[in-house]
């Protein structure tokens, strides 16, 4: 009995080798789509969330997963690009972009320049990481800051459970976080009203200014001087003129 067990066991192995080993498609399999880039200067992702691959070897193109429900276009507007996705889930959608795109637009997105990036302007809705060179990169973050009772109730959604501790610890990592990873950065303008800006190599960036609004926050990584720091004051809040006193009869 035990030899017939052994060797039924023995086959069951071998079979499972077999099957691991044979070629199968992926469900994810992944789809190219090739950009013309010629005259392009501003490139805008309406996507839930993207990375940006700026300089690389490869040609220009969007890659992402093949779905059901995946749905990427590409629409081109005189010197502007739309690309526009509605794949929120992992993996992202990945658009690879030469360094002579002088504007980005996205709602959240990942940037990782393989090359010098001479002058580049990215515009955010919500959160930034980049890596990479640049001479020259400004980014404006146009997030409004949230009415407090919809600050409360996002902080009460995390208050449940075991997430009790987590909540009111939260701080900084519960706003829209603008992350510069590393990188040689010859001038930095980062403008936010309500953001948490994070440099995480500060040194390796020759000027920086920060724009930020009374709702946002900032922290260095690794800095061991500050006189590449700038911070600008926020713009004063436009003020209501006196009433005009009217003359009695």
């Amino acid at each position: 009995m035990m030899p017939r067990t052994l060797l039924a066991f023995s086959a069951a192995i071998a079979l499972l080798l077999v099957a691991l080993a044979s070629p199968r498609q992926r469900e994810d399999r992944t789809h190219l789509i090739p950009l013309d880039l010629q005259g392009i200067t501003e490139v805008e992702i309406r996507a839930p969330n993207a990375r940006v691959d700026l300089g690389s070897a490869l040609p220009s193109a969007v890659e992402h997963t093949l779905g059901p429900d995946h749905e990427v276009t590409v629409t081109r507007q005189g010197q502007r690009l739309l690309i526009e996705s509605n794949i929120a889930s992992y993996p992202t959608t990945r658009i690879r972009l030469p360094v002579s795109v002088a504007r980005l637009t996205a709602k959240a997105v990942s940037i990782e320049a393989h090359a010098g990036v001479g002058a580049m302007e990215v515009e955010v809705a919500q959160e930034l990481e980049w890596r990479g060179d640049a001479a020259r990169l400004q980014v404006v973050h146009t997030g409004a800051e949230p009415k407090a009772e919809n600050r409360d109730a996002a902080v009460a959604t995390v208050m449940t459970g075991d997430q009790v501790a987590v909540a009111t610890t939260c701080g900084t990592h519960c706003m829209p976080q603008l992350a510069i990873h590393h990188g040689r950065i010859d001038r930095l303008d980062i403008r936010a009203t309500y953001a948490h800006v994070s440099l995480h190599e500060s040194d390796d960036i020759g000027h920086a200014r920060l724009d930020l609004g009374p709702g946002a926050s900032f922290a260095l990584g690794r800095a061991t001087r500050l006189e590449n720091i700038h911070l600008g004051a926020p713009a004063p809040a436009a003020e209501t003129p006196p009433a005009k006193e009217i003359p009695q009869p």
